[in-house]
């Protein structure tokens, strides 16, 4: 096989957009709103306006964490008791003291009490 010959790339013609709406950033020339660059140099002309630590510590204080507007409905589901020697999940319960046990070599403890 021969030489590969390298691709003559096409020339690229400057065309005429005239018709087309502009698409640069700035404002048309009616517009009253500021430029983005006039705004930036307006935020630097402005002073900085420093506060003490005193008035960050209350503007703190003040402000609620998102978790205390939080409210939620009471449980429907029971509470869980748990044994008051092992702290296992319980099914039991002494009659006599009213206290809690996981099975019956907890109860011969609670016997001995």
């Amino acid at each position: 096989m021969g030489k590969k010959r390298p691709r003559a790339e096409p020339e690229k013609k400057e065309e005429d957009h005239s018709d087309r709406p502009s698409t640069s950033k700035e404002p048309p020339a009616g517009s009253k709103q500021p430029s983005q660059q006039q705004q930036s140099q307006a935020a630097k002309n402005k002073p900085r306006v420093w506060k003490s630590l005193k008035q960050v510590v209350t503007a703190e204080r003040l402000q609620p964490g998102a978790y205390a507007a939080l409210e939620a409905a009471p449980s429907l589901r029971p509470w869980r008791k748990y044994s008051d020697l092992s702290g296992l999940v319980v099914p039991y319960t002494d009659p006599k003291t009213k206290l809690r046990f996981a099975n019956r070599h907890e109860y011969a403890r609670l016997r001995l009490l």
